[in-house]
């Protein structure tokens, strides 16, 4: 069995992609991140299993409802509500606020919400 990773920016260690089998089934997992520059972290936004990856041009990513997207809070946000005992004053310092899982055939994705105390901690 034969795999192989690409990068976009390899000095920056981020796969784009992960292939299984390159030469024969070519089974592709991409990966995108946050884009080099100003107040950015290099954050993962989105996955796509092979399935996904196969319905695109390598160097694209397929529709966000195909993979697991991620979305983060800004540097300081802070809760519109207090949520799990974390009041609206505590800064949720850009960490992952939601995830949201590929749009399955009936139905709506699973989406999972997270915050986070004054520590950092998950809270809930």
């Amino acid at each position: 069995m034969t795999t192989a990773s690409e990068y976009a920016q390899p000095w920056l260690g981020l796969a784009t992609a992960q292939v299984v089998d390159p030469a024969g089934v070519n089974l592709r997992t991409t990966t995108s991140y946050e884009a080099p520059g100003t107040g950015s972290y290099l954050r993962r936004l989105g996955r796509w299993l092979p399935a996904a990856s196969s319905t695109v041009t390598p160097g694209t990513y397929p529709a966000a409802n195909l993979g697991t997207t991620y979305t983060y809070y800004g540097d300081q946000q802070t809760l519109t509500q207090a949520t799990c005992g974390v009041d609206t004053t505590i800064k949720q310092g850009g960490r992952l606020a939601t995830v949201t899982d590929p749009t399955p055939a009936t139905g709506s994705p699973v989406q999972t919400w997270y915050v986070y105390d004054a520590w950092g901690r998950t809270a809930g």
